[in-house]
């Protein structure tokens, strides 16, 4: 039994290299488990977003306020436009694909409102819950903007009962003010005169080194200056005891409006001195006058009676002069001194020619005024050789020597690249809103109703066509231009009667538009816009035979002259009961493109074999870039209230005037002031119309505040 098989020996070592291989296997196995990603599941595919919801996505992202609208009633809309809020404003009654875009924004929140509001990519809520908001404030917290409160009181009817009324007291605004008056702390600005027209611009720096200034003092007589000519309007105090004097109502309007500063009287005495001592006192004088100024619209003092050596001269009158305020100083002796914070100096004494050039070489930083008491040419071309500025009275500036002398300063610029004019004189017989009369058979008189008036030298000039103001008809306000002449057989005649300074922008469409009132049919009026240099203008004459094209924009090209071009009208208007014609004109294009207007005038054409008397009324000129006016929204007035018989309102800078209209469409008046006196009116509503600057009305009638007066 030797030949049995041998016994298997275990070796210990490869034991544990079974065993090692195990191990390292199952942990390989438990690392590779662990590893294995469970299947994902399967997602379901998202559809792209529809072109709704791209066209709301993109405009919620345009700016940072977005409000859609579904509906004309949009009380969050009336809410924003009184607040003047900056917002984006889609009105999806204008917009293809309504239903599409409503389904989208009632995702958004299910109540049925007409309006959804979006502040910064967020949606704030639909009309009735932001009605809410509003109500508890959170809105004006949510929008960072002040709301006023939500009541539509624009477009109410708040009731006059003429039962109620006994009698009107009007406050007169005080004009000339005492120690007394000026020294109260503070100062009770609210009666004296408001003035809230802008000063003009007119290129005075390059005409400053070598042309004569020309300052006239106000005459409550004078209502016609030769304003092209007028550097400053000064007034006189009629009372020995005033210490301020002020400009009357109306006149400071009338001067920024054409271009020229208005200066103040300040007559100081011995009394004021005595009142005003210290230091501290005359700072807060000087606050009471800053705020006179500001309040009245001035431009600087004339200062009269002060010591140079005073306090007053020392404390005061630098806080009176600054960037915006001009002083002149009011001399008594030729050798003596000014103080530093002065811009010229005034000579009302008799004087001659040594004093001239005594004062030249005392002062020859200064800008130098010699009061003419009695108008004389040969002494005013003295003083003009002479190299100083000349002061004189109303009556005196009514000389043609004047505008056909002086040199102007050139074009008045009230709005950026435009003109416009009713020449409005400021008082006559009648009102007139686009050829209708509303007041008529009683004399007025408003200087705050005063438009640019022409050019005086073309009012002054003989020739073969002269102008003149007329206030026997007008188209806007109490007067037109009336042109007259004689025009040679197969001949024409021009007549400029504004200065301007208006730039065909490239890429841009120049609106120009002009009523007119021809009495004699046999003579052509035309408007014609001189170029610079003036050996080019466009003549603007009716339009041309035959149906306007709906696809042109500019007006047509309809022939040429020696000197330019001859453009139709884009439309013509025929007011029926006044007579009136209203042209407009649409021009640009690249051959006038960088060309600027300097002029406007008036051209009569003849085109008979004899001659032919001429003699038409100019009702208001308007030129500026298209479109003239934006209109405003409906909440245009705010605060409209009754004082006594007085209706008030507040409006913004954009409207011009106030025209108050009847239930039946009848006009009964047209005002350039805040406030309506209604002591006279019949029975029944009556509703404001905002007029612009170009004079075209800025709101709908269903847009406009109504009030109600009952017997």
């Amino acid at each position: 039994m030797d030949d049995a098989y041998p016994t298997l020996v275990l070796d210990p070592a490869w034991l544990v290299a079974i065993a090692v291989a195990f191990i390292v296997g199952a942990v390989s196995i438990a690392w590779y488990g662990a590893q294995q990603q469970p299947e994902p599941p399967k997602e379901t595919p998202v559809p792209p977003p529809t072109k709704f919801e791209t066209f709301v996505f993109t405009q919620v992202a345009a700016a940072p306020l977005v409000l859609f609208t579904s509906r004309t009633e949009a009380p969050i809309l009336a809410l924003l436009q009184r607040a003047h809020a900056n917002f984006l404003h889609i009105d999806l009654e204008r917009i293809a694909g309504r239903a599409g875009i409503e389904a989208v924004l009632r995702a958004c929140d299910d109540a049925d409102g007409p309006e959804f509001l979006f502040f910064n990519g967020e949606f704030i809520g639909s009309t009735e819950h932001l009605l809410e908001l509003h109500r508890s404030g959170a809105l004006a917290e949510q929008l960072h903007a002040p709301l006023p409160p939500f009541s539509n009181d624009s477009l109410a009817c708040p009731a006059l009962s003429l039962s109620t009324v006994t009698s009107e007291s009007t406050i007169a605004a005080k004009t000339q003010l005492t120690i007394e008056e000026v020294s109260h702390n503070p100062l009770d600005v609210a009666q004296l005169p408001a003035n809230v027209v802008p000063l003009a611009e007119r290129p005075r720096a390059q005409n400053d080194e070598t042309r004569s200034q020309l300052l006239v003092h106000l005459a409550s007589t004078v209502m016609d200056y030769p304003w092209d000519v007028m550097d400053y309007l000064a007034l006189d105090p009629t009372d020995s005891s005033a210490l301020v004097t002020l400009p009357e109502p109306g006149w400071v309007d009338a001067a920024h409006r054409n271009g020229v500063y208005v200066l103040a009287t300040l007559s100081w005495s011995d009394a004021a001195d005595d009142c005003w001592q210290h230091p501290g006192d005359l700072e807060t004088l000087a606050t009471n006058l800053l705020a006179a100024a500001l309040r009245c619209g001035i431009d600087g003092w004339i200062v009269t009676g002060m010591a140079v050596s005073s306090s007053a001269s020392t404390h005061l009158l630098p806080a009176l002069h600054h960037e915006t305020s001009r002083v002149l100083w009011t001399c008594v002796e030729a050798t003596t001194d000014a103080p530093a914070t002065v811009d010229g100096l005034l000579w009302r004494h008799d004087w001659t020619h040594k004093d001239v050039l005594a004062l030249k070489k005392a002062h020859p930083a200064l800008t130098l005024f010699f009061h003419l008491p009695v108008h004389s040419d040969l002494q005013a071309r003295s003083l003009r050789f002479a190299g100083v500025a000349v002061s004189i009275d109303a009556p005196a500036s009514q000389e043609p020597f004047w505008p056909t002398t002086w040199r102007s300063l050139g074009p008045v610029i009230a709005r950026s690249n435009s003109v416009a004019t009713s020449f409005d004189s400021g008082y006559g017989e009648l009102v007139a809103v686009h050829g209708d009369f509303v007041v008529t058979g009683g004399p007025w008189r408003d200087p705050g109703h005063m438009e640019l008036q022409p050019k005086s030298i073309a009012t002054k000039m003989k020739g073969p066509l002269t102008a003149s103001i007329s206030r026997q008809v007008a188209y806007l306000g109490g007067s037109s231009l009336l042109v007259e002449g004689s025009v040679a057989p197969k001949n024409n005649a021009m007549l400029d009667v504004l200065a301007t300074d208006v730039i065909f922008a490239p890429r841009k469409v120049l609106c120009v538009e002009y009523s007119f009132l021809n009495w004699t049919p046999n003579v052509a009026v035309n408007v014609v816009l001189w170029l610079a240099g003036r050996r080019e203008h466009l003549m603007l004459r009716g339009p041309p035979l035959g149906p306007p094209s709906p696809k042109r924009l500019l007006s047509p090209l309809v022939g040429r002259s020696a000197l330019g071009a001859v453009y139709g009208a884009s439309s013509e208007t025929l007011h029926a009961t006044s007579g009136w014609v209203t042209r407009r004109y649409h021009l640009g294009g690249q051959l006038w493109e960088g060309k600027t207007i300097v002029a406007i005038g008036v051209a009569a054409i003849n085109l008979r074999e004899s001659v032919q008397v001429v003699s038409a009324h100019l009702g208001h000129v308007v030129v500026g870039e298209h479109p003239l006016e934006a209109p405003l929204p409906p909440s245009v007035y705010t605060d409209v209230h009754w004082e006594g018989a007085t209706l008030r309102w507040t409006m913004p800078a954009a409207v011009a005037a106030t025209c108050v209209y009847r239930a039946d469409g009848a006009c009964v008046a047209y005002t350039r002031q805040p406030a309506w006196l209604a002591a006279g009116a019949a029975p029944g509503e009556y509703l404001l119309r905002p007029l612009g600057w170009s004079g075209a009305f800025l709101a709908a009638d269903r847009d406009c505040p109504r009030v109600l007066v009952t017997a």
